[in-house]
């Protein structure tokens, strides 16, 4: 009995196999496999290509940065004006984006050249509000180089990862909170700096003592606030990370305390519910997404008395 089911199974399989030839199932596999072992082979080689070119991105970027704090050419560089300097730039967010399919073998270097480019940034802006109007146009230009490199990072690599490298010094926030809030709301030409920004602030979220010791002025906190409300209504990648930056903010123990949260969950709860609100696409999308990542970084305590009305609306 056990001899007669062993070649029924071994005639069924021959049946199978057969059967799956004449699908071409079989030569499909082989081709699943072929297309296996030539991408092993491509993320070798682009693992390779990184280790050549991680060198040369670290060399680039300390050149750029040194460039732009100082503005003036020294021995030996390859920046030899500032077409160079855009033109290194650009090839910089080229061979970024060769990383799209492995974007992990970028984290070797993101340690060396994200604190260096933000702190960069940092003194960027510093001289930028100290500056007179014809120089921080030069100035912003700077930053704008710096925002674009980093932006395509985060697009890349996603900005968890990234933001980690930020300086999250307490004393920073100030003054890259007044020139965010400073500039304007998006433009085509200019948004990844404030994309930046807006990531770079949310991490003030994230000090362990009470927000009002930072805000020297104390307006700081609700001008970031109407300043995020009012990114919300754009249809870009700002829309995100400000949804984002302000969930942030809203979960905090010291700011749900004195209603922050409650307001802002009311306020969004009343536009919901607003006909003529309503036909604004964008704004609810945004008012939508703050709500989603306030219920994944809030605690349900803080935000169960809200669930109903949000599901009747």
């Amino acid at each position: 009995m056990d001899y007669y089911l062993e070649n029924e199974h071994m005639g069924m399989l021959e049946k199978n196999k057969e059967f799956f030839a004449q699908l071409g199932l079989s030569e499909k596999k082989e081709e699943e496999k072929k297309e296996s072992v030539e991408l092993g082979a491509n993320s070798y080689k682009m693992y390779e290509n990184f280790i050549k070119e991680k060198d040369g991105i670290l060399k680039i970027i300390k050149e750029m940065c040194g460039y732009v704090l100082n503005s003036n050419i020294k021995e030996n560089t390859i920046i030899t004006s500032n077409k160079s300097f855009i033109e290194l730039r650009n090839r910089i967010i080229m061979i970024l984006y060769s990383y799209l399919e492995q974007p992990g073998l970028l984290d070797p270097i993101l340690p060396n050249i994200i604190p260096l480019m933000t702190n960069t940034m940092l003194e960027l802006i510093n001289k930028y509000l100290k500056s007179n109007s014809n120089e921080q146009k030069i100035i912003f230009e700077n930053i704008l180089s710096l925002s674009q490199i980093i932006y395509n990072i985060c697009k890349i690599r996603g900005f968890g990862p990234i933001s980690k490298f930020f300086s999250s010094e307490v004393s920073i926030f100030e003054n890259v909170i007044n020139f965010l809030i400073s500039l304007p709301l998006v433009h085509a030409s200019n948004w990844t700096v404030n994309y930046v920004l807006i990531l770079w602030s949310s991490l003030l979220a994230m000090v362990p003592f009470d927000i009002d010791t930072i805000d020297s002025k104390g307006f700081l906190i609700n001008n970031l606030f109407s300043y995020l409300k009012e990114e919300l209504l754009v249809s870009s990648n700002i829309r995100d990370i400000s949804a984002y930056s302000l969930s942030k903010f809203l979960t905090r123990p010291d700011l749900i305390k004195k209603n922050y949260l409650v307001n802002y969950m009311n306020e969004s709860i009343k536009k919901m519910m607003d006909q003529k609100e309503n036909g604004n696409i964008f704004k609810m999308l945004g008012i939508c997404l703050s709500l989603c990542e306030l219920f994944k970084n809030g605690l349900p305590k803080d935000l169960e008395e809200f669930v109903g009305s949000i599901v009747e609306n």
